[in-house]
């Protein structure tokens, strides 16, 4: 009976966890979404294979939510979870003993540098943030202001603490004594948390300049079998057409466009590879893109992908992915090479980027990004260094399923560096964030623009060596405190 109480609370932390998460906006279970799986791992669990059960259950169920509804040629993305629980289990189960010993001691300390570590080392892995605790809480801004010292991992912290303190108060609702002060630790630490979010939250940032940017989300859809208004464009695709589909492309982009820069926009940023061929072979697309340009007398951020000689009939063809921006006198101002590539699955292939360059506007210095670029600490912290006020985005979420986490994980970069960020998508992920990580325009689904006034803001965090050394701490804290629990006797067995 113990054991299938233990499952469901297990299931049902797995649930709680992956409403918390996007597209559902019900962000706020996180802050007790654990506490099930916790209370039936101190009072259910009368075995280590148990103990590991739980905790691998509520993991498991977590992650196939988040990536229910995979697209077809993604299949292996099922497997994530039964990996993960085995993954999990192997490192959980033996912790049974110094976890629960002496009223769940080390159960705070192990908890949240377990989860601290395992996200800080994941951070350097494909799949980045993704599913980080942290990450749930991005519409939150006044919660969320702390990812500027510890990154998102400072989130996530105090996530688990407050999971921790309710299920040492649910398991221990007849006997408080005992565990009373470990409650209040852990309420203290997460209230002084909060105050220091509240504190930067109302601090003010130096804006050295205010400009009206637009985001194109092109509104196409993987998983649906009809995209109403892209039949000819899909079929180009389909046939290899590049030429033909880079042309339908800019009948698409160019009046919304011109309908953003109508309505004052002097920035203008399309979606990752919305062209597929490189302007500089094909003088007619290059014309066109700067005619748009000037004609608007805006800023252009056109993405497009270069095939690799010989490529041309590879089932999967290797290209450069590139971002060039168009100055509004027409003409090329920068080109940007994509630092990371997708390299799982082969969904890209080709060569990667080494060098990053600002892009001087009217209002300030621009850092251009593409995609997977935001999805890693690195590329941001180059351009914050080098004095970027704003960051942009070309993205192309490569399923709905992803989208949203995809810009979630994204905003924490804008959060982290106190830049407003500007981000452009192929699915439905366009979004225009300010430099404290407040949603200043966030279209419905389909084809739309995101347009509002965007701040350059030039300041300096402590996220660049401070996260590090958050995350690295933790991995570094959590042997130690297993190494201490295990020379520990168990009194409360005395």
């Amino acid at each position: 009976m113990k054991i299938a109480t233990g499952l469901i609370l297990s299931a049902i932390s797995g649930m709680l966890l992956f409403l918390s998460f996007p597209p559902h906006k019900i962000s706020w279970l996180i802050w007790f979404a654990l506490a099930p799986m916790f209370v039936a791992m101190m009072k259910l669990a009368p075995s280590r294979f148990s103990f590991g059960l739980f905790f691998s259950t509520g993991i498991s169920v977590f992650l196939l939510g988040l990536i229910w509804g995979v697209p077809s040629g993604y299949e292996i993305m099922y497997a994530i979870p039964a990996i993960a629980f085995f993954v999990v289990f192997g490192i959980i189960f033996w912790q049974r003993e110094i976890a629960l010993k002496n009223n769940f001691r080390y159960f705070t300390a192990l908890s949240a540098t377990g989860f601290i570590g395992i996200e800080f080392a994941r951070q350097y892995s494909p799949i980045a943030l993704y599913g980080a605790l942290g990450v749930s809480q991005f519409t939150n801004p006044a919660v969320i202001q702390i990812a500027s010292l510890f990154g998102v991992y400072g989130i996530t912290f105090m996530i688990v603490l407050s999971n921790c303190a309710i299920a040492l108060l649910a398991a221990n609702i007849r006997n408080l004594k005992t565990v009373q002060f470990h409650i209040a630790l852990n309420v203290a630490i997460v209230a002084a948390l909060m105050a220091v979010n509240m504190y930067l939250y109302a601090r003010q940032d130096k804006i050295t300049g205010i400009m009206k940017v637009a985001s194109v989300q092109f509104g196409f859809k993987r998983e649906m079998s009809d995209n109403p208004g892209l039949e000819k464009w899909i079929e180009q695709q389909k046939n290899n057409d590049r030429l033909g589909a880079s042309h339908t492309a800019l009948d698409i982009l160019e009046p919304m466009t011109d309908r953003a820069a109508q309505e004052g926009a002097k920035l203008v940023v399309w979606p990752e590879t919305i062209i597929d061929v490189d302007p500089e072979d094909y003088p007619d697309i290059a014309l066109r893109i700067g005619k748009i340009a000037k004609r608007n007398k805006i800023y252009l951020v056109a993405t497009y992908v270069s095939l690799l000689p010989g490529q041309e009939k590879e089932k999967v063809p290797a290209y450069k992915n590139m971002a060039v921006v168009i100055s509004p006198n027409g003409r090329v101002a920068s080109r940007y090479v994509k630092r990371h590539r997708v390299t799982t699955l082969d969904i890209e292939k080709g060569p990667t980027g080494t060098d990053i360059e600002l892009v001087s506007t009217m209002a300030g210095l621009v850092g251009i990004m593409i995609c997977y670029d935001a999805d890693f600490p690195d590329v941001s912290r180059e351009y914050a260094a080098l004095g970027a006020e704003m960051f942009v985005i070309a993205s192309d979420d490569l399923a709905q399923w992803l989208t949203r986490h995809h810009t979630a994980m994204q905003m924490f970069r804008s959060v982290e560096h106190r830049r407003s960020l500007v981000k452009a998508d192929v699915i439905n992920g366009a979004i225009i964030v300010d430099h404290k990580g407040r949603i200043l325009d966030d279209p419905p689904d389909g084809r739309a623009i995101a347009i509002a006034d965007a701040t350059f803001v030039n300041s300096s965090t402590p996220h660049p060596w401070l996260s590090i050394l958050t995350g690295a701490s933790a991995l570094g804290l959590f042997p130690m405190f297993i190494f201490f629990a295990m020379r520990e006797k168990d009194r409360s067995k005395a």
